[in-house]
């Protein structure tokens, strides 16, 4: 619950912004995966799933899909951080060629 705390505290934004797509997205998977009680998946929820339909506003899918997440009291999982990232809308951090990091 003490990981759960300290993340839901977190703004999607500041994490974006410090790691590069889609690890980011990664990095929220591994919380949701370690913290596996139904209490700390209902904090990490109420908080990040305003800041997703947020940073989403432009894609009516999957907006209309996280609202009906958040309508229904349901925790994000995994795989909402998969269609999220296939739906790579303002994501702006886009991923370093690889030739950049071998030079």
């Amino acid at each position: 619950m003490k990981l759960a705390s300290i993340v839901a505290d977190a703004k999607l934004s500041e994490i974006k912004d410090v790691a590069k797509y889609p690890d980011w997205l990664g990095y929220i998977g591994l919380v949701i995966h370690h913290c596996p009680s139904r209490e700390s998946r209902e904090k990490i929820s109420e908080s990040f799933l305003p800041q997703f339909i947020s940073m989403l506003k432009d894609d009516k899918e999957i907006c209309d899909y996280l609202q009906n997440k958040q309508t229904q009291k349901e925790t994000l999982s995994i795989n909402d951080l998969s269609r999220i990232e296939s739906k790579s809308v303002d994501l702006k951090n886009p991923p370093t060629p690889l030739i950049f990091e071998v030079l």
